[in-house]
C-alpha cells in the first residue's frame, strides 16, 4: 500500500497539473483559471460557481488600478498572446465592472486593443503582451476562444450571511429588552 502511495504521488507530481495559489493585492485574492470554449457569461458563472478561497466568493476580476493590473498580470502566460476574459462588461450602455466598481476608466495605466471597444454586448479581457502593449480588449459575450479566466476572491458578505447577522442582532436586542422589563 505504501509503495501505490509513493507511485501516485510520483505520477502527478509528472503528469498533474499544479495549480499555484492565489496571489494577495489589496485584500482580494487572484488566479489564473484554464478554460476551454467558455463564453464570457459562461465564464462569469463558472468564476462565481467556484469554492470560496480563505474565506473570500471569487466573480471574474475587476482591475480598476495600475497597482492592481501590475500585480495580476503576471498570473497569465503574459509573454504570448494569451488571453483571460476579466470582469468587465457593456450591454450598450459603456463598459462597466461588474461588480458595482463602476466605469471602466483606465486612466494613462491601460489601453484598449486597436479599435476596441467596440460598444453592446461585449465582454472584457485582459490580454499576453504580444499584443503590442495593448492591455485590454473585448469580445462578443457569445465568443469562445478565450483560454483562461482571472478570478478575483473579494471578501464579499453573502447577502444571506447578512440576513443572519440582522437577525440575530434583532434577537439579541429583543432578548435584552425582556430581561431589562423582567
Amino acid at each position: 500500500m505504501k509503495k501505490f502511495g509513493v507511485a501516485a504521488c510520483l505520477f502527478l507530481g509528472l503528469f498533474g497539473a499544479a495549480q499555484a495559489a492565489p496571489i494577495s493585492y489589496g485584500g482580494s485574492y487572484y488566479e489564473i483559471v484554464s478554460i476551454s470554449g467558455l463564453t464570457w457569461d459562461q465564464a462569469k458563472a463558472a468564476a462565481e460557481a467556484l469554492p470560496a478561497y480563505m474565506g473570500y466568493s471569487a466573480h471574474l476580476a475587476t482591475i480598476t488600478s495600475q497597482g492592481e493590473y501590475n500585480a495580476v498580470k503576471g498570473l497569465m502566460d503574459y509573454n504570448t498572446w494569451s488571453q483571460a476574459w476579466i470582469g468587465g462588461s457593456d450591454s450598450g450602455s459603456g463598459f462597466a465592472w461588474i461588480n458595482g466598481e463602476g466605469a471602466v476608466n483606465f486612466g494613462s495605466w491601460g489601453a484598449w486593443y486597436s479599435g476596441e471597444p467596440a460598444a453592446g454586448d461585449y465582454g472584457m479581457m485582459l490580454m499576453g503582451s504580444s499584443y503590442n502593449n495593448y492591455s485590454f480588449g473585448a469580445q462578443p459575450f457569445a465568443f469562445k476562444g478565450i483560454g483562461q479566466m482571472m478570478v478575483e476572491y473579494q471578501n464579499v458578505p453573502e447577502p444571506t450571511g447578512l440576513a443572519l447577522l440582522a437577525l440575530g442582532c434583532a434577537a439579541l436586542v429583543t432578548r435584552r429588552r425582556i430581561i431589562k422589563q423582567a
